[in-house]
């Protein structure tokens, strides 16, 4: 049944998705093959490059926001509207436990964040045009394995994946908490996620502190760069971290689908 959710979320969001990304790369190939930038540069006229440039600046970076702001839009409105919303009536006839609809709009969510960044990336890399970006690449790699050791590879992305999972949560949760009110659910919501982000971030806090004690007092001022962690004791910190973003992330699902579940009111 996770499956048969995956595919029905997958389809719905990547209709507006996947225009996105493609409006996107087809504006940054534009500007591989032609530069408008280039093309004026024999008019002569400074003014007119000038606007030109600021013009096409300001619109990539509009494509860039833009994404950004979908994305997000996407993950909220597909949350709140299939299950919290009047669809939920609908949603919760199916013969699946709530857990697997938080599940199912969870992952999409996550894939969509992972492919919008990707997206952007590839983009900043094709409109810069950096030269030899092999050699460029494999220079960052090898800078990144010797701050990071072989681990930073699995301890990176392990950390990237719950931190993105944890976010989405959050806002699950807070929306899940939100409409428990009565009145001005949006609203509630909003202030549920205030609520939840200080909650998490005095935990993370909490976590930073202990990680200072546990090294000695040096550790804060490694972004003064007086001193240089071995790479094991950074990738014990990025596990100690994400451990307790795990536990957050597991804390907040529970607090969703127990809403879904016993507290549920689509009135």
């Amino acid at each position: 049944m996770l499956r048969k959710l995956l595919k029905y979320e997958f389809k719905a969001t990547a209709r507006t998705m996947v225009p996105l990304y493609i409006v996107l790369i087809a504006f940054s190939l534009f500007h591989l093959v032609i530069n408008p930038l280039d093309v004026l540069e024999s008019t002569g006229n400074t003014s007119i490059r000038t606007i030109i440039a600021m013009l096409d600046i300001m619109l990539y970076v509009v494509l860039i926001v833009g994404l950004s702001i979908m994305t997000l839009v996407i993950m909220i409105q597909r949350f709140y509207k299939n299950l919290l919303g009047d669809e939920g009536y609908l949603m919760f006839t199916l013969p699946v436990k709530p857990w697997l609809h938080i599940i199912s709009k969870l992952l999409i969510s996550m894939l969509w964040g992972i492919t919008s960044f990707l997206v952007t990336m590839g983009s900043v890399l094709i409109i810069s045009q950096v030269p030899n970006l092999a050699k460029e690449l494999g220079q960052v790699i090898e800078i990144f394995k010797q701050f990071l050791g072989v681990a930073g590879f699995f301890t990176v992305p392990l950390y990237g994946l719950i931190a993105i999972a944890s976010s989405t949560v959050m806002i699950y949760a807070a929306m899940a908490l939100g409409h428990l009110f009565s009145r001005r659910r949006v609203l509630a919501s909003f202030g549920m996620y205030i609520i939840l982000y200080i909650v998490y971030q005095v935990v993370l806090s909490v976590c930073m502190l202990s990680v200072t004690i546990f090294y000695g007092s040096d550790w804060a001022n490694i972004d003064q760069m007086a001193i240089i962690p071995a790479a094991t004791q950074i990738n014990l910190v990025i596990i100690f971290f994400t451990l307790a973003s795990f536990v957050l992330t597991a804390a907040s699902f529970t607090v969703t689908n127990l809403i879904l579940k016993k507290r549920l009111n689509l009135e």
